[in-house]
């Protein structure tokens, strides 16, 4: 009887400290979670004026926009994919018993983001990057002709869609596909480097990155 009165208050102690502990971790993770979040947004508005500026603003032989986006998408790269960023959300998801629904889905994110730029690949993360800004530059600054007369993707929607001449409507076609051959030996390089930057956090390729 004595050994088990002793028990009691053990007991009680240990159901005591239980929701403080998850308590206190509810806390970090919610801090984590703020803080993460205020920096990502500053730098992801950057990237985002940066990509806007790279799609809207190409100038032949000009590439300072491309520089600024590669600058501006790596600062957003090595946060994201920062070790201390990916070592944090998996001890926090480790203990995910103490968190709320709403905390476990905003670190899996977190991780997920992380599996596009992880930081133990950096020399990856940043080809992908310089890729990306290659393949995109190269496709809006495209020059679309027709007949030799240079021509706007809304010109040859519109030929497409209204257009009752099927020749002319053929040559307007033919336009549309000329860049994918400039496209095509950058765009195999880039599906390499995205596959290699996932697969290390633990994805197959890319497709099945995209799909979980």
């Amino acid at each position: 009887v004595k050994y088990f009165l002793l028990s009691i208050p053990l007991a009680l102690l240990c159901s005591c400290t239980q929701p403080v502990v998850q308590s206190e971790l509810v806390n970090e993770v919610d801090s984590f979670l703020a803080s993460y979040t205020e920096t990502y947004l500053g730098l992801q508005a950057k990237s985002a004026e940066a990509d806007w500026s790279l799609n809207t603003k190409i100038v032949d032989g000009d590439n300072s926009n491309s520089k600024a986006y590669e600058e501006a998408e790596g600062k957003v790269a090595e946060f994201t994919g920062s070790v201390e960023v990916i070592e944090k959300a998996r001890r926090y998801l480790e203990g995910r018993a103490g968190l709320n629904d709403l905390q476990a889905r905003q670190l899996k994110a977190i991780l997920y983001a992380a599996a596009r730029n992880p930081q133990t690949k950096p020399g990856l993360v940043k080809a992908r990057i310089k890729a990306d800004a290659a393949q995109t530059e190269a496709l809006f600054g495209f020059d679309f002709k027709i007949d030799g007369k240079s021509v706007t993707t809304n010109e040859i929607d519109r030929i497409l869609e209204e257009e009752d001449d099927e020749q002319v409507r053929l040559a307007a076609w033919n336009s549309s596909k000329e860049v994918g051959k400039g496209l095509k030996k950058g765009l195999a390089g880039l599906v390499s480097l995205r596959n290699q930057t996932v697969q290390a956090l633990g994805y197959k390729d890319f497709f099945q990155y995209q799909v979980s």
